[in-house]
């Protein structure tokens, strides 16, 4: 499979563990109260793409564009539903520039999937995809929001991430060595 000229906007969870032993742990969880999606990223072989696939996020100038140099699971993306100066109901991931994670992928809709948070959970929704969003390995309807927990798997085409809410990530970069 190639994948030259992959590159994610993330921060490295590396990073994150030396902010919160840098801030204590207590202002690092007021700060970092969102979740992430923790980068897995592995493409299933009979998938090829001759673009050059990236993905970025919008919402900090904090994130730099990071070559895919470390073990993709130790790369992260916030969801965060406040950026760009307002305060959003949605956190959109897809191709187009106004998303909030974009992926540059020709397998990757316009506007793939979307997170919100209802009621103190997270959801996710397909945005009427061409080539779906996968829970836990099941496809989601478009437009049906799915409830996500800490662990869930998601796919988009050739890319898997694993959500995971704010409590229990604090708790995978405190067990980092």
């Amino acid at each position: 499979m190639k994948m030259a000229g992959s590159r994610f906007n993330s921060v490295y969870m590396t990073e994150l563990r030396k902010e919160m032993e840098r801030l204590g742990e207590k202002e690092f969880a007021r700060l970092h109260s969102h979740p992430y999606l923790v980068v897995v990223f592995t493409p299933p072989s009979e998938f090829d793409d001759d673009d050059e696939s990236t993905v970025r996020t919008v919402h900090s100038g904090k994130f730099q564009l990071a070559e895919l140099a470390q073990p993709p699971s130790k790369q992260v993306i916030p969801v965060v539903l406040s950026g760009r100066g307002r305060l959003r109901d949605k956190v959109v991931l897809g191709r187009l520039d106004s998303c909030d994670i974009i992926i540059r992928a020709s397998k990757i809709s316009r506007q793939h999937a979307a997170f919100f948070e209802k009621r103190r959970s997270w959801w996710l929704e397909d945005q009427g995809s061409a080539n779906g969003t996968r829970l836990n390995g099941t496809r989601l309807e478009p437009g049906q929001p799915a409830k996500l927990k800490s662990g869930d798997m998601v796919a988009m085409w050739k890319f898997l991430f694993q959500f995971v809410e704010a409590e229990p990530f604090r708790v995978m970069l405190r067990a980092m060595s």
